[in-house]
């Protein structure tokens, strides 16, 4: 009981805090989606600079394309809530073929993902 108590307590202070964030005068979710388009992209080409052995850089070069494209229709197109979904599905697709390709969900690539998220 104690934690449910907690855990209501915490997520009305993170309702609070997002709706603090929304009523930011420099808040936009176009922003936030170009930025996430740019780190996704950013991200992906730099492991070019890594070597390494498996399958991944493959992956990572259609990423960064991909990435890339979402972050110029968003700029140029505003098509946020479009690209928004695209990025998500992408997302999950591109972490799929990670675990297929790598090894599974113990292998190394994925066992870091939480540090570096």
């Amino acid at each position: 009981m104690m934690f449910s108590k907690s855990f209501a307590v915490v997520r009305h202070w993170l309702d609070l805090q997002a709706i603090r964030l929304q009523e930011w005068p420099g808040f936009s979710r176009r922003g936030l989606l170009l930025f996430a388009c740019a780190c996704g992209a950013l991200h992906s080409a730099l492991v070019f600079l890594v070597s390494h052995v498996d399958d991944t850089l493959v992956l990572n070069f259609y990423a960064f394309f991909i990435f890339s494209g979402l972050f110029l229709i968003v700029f140029f197109l505003n098509a946020v809530n479009f690209s928004s979904h695209v990025m998500v599905l992408f997302s999950a697709f591109f972490l799929s073929l990670v675990v297929f390709n790598t090894g599974g969900v113990n292998s190394p690539n994925i066992a870091w993902l939480p540090a570096l998220a």
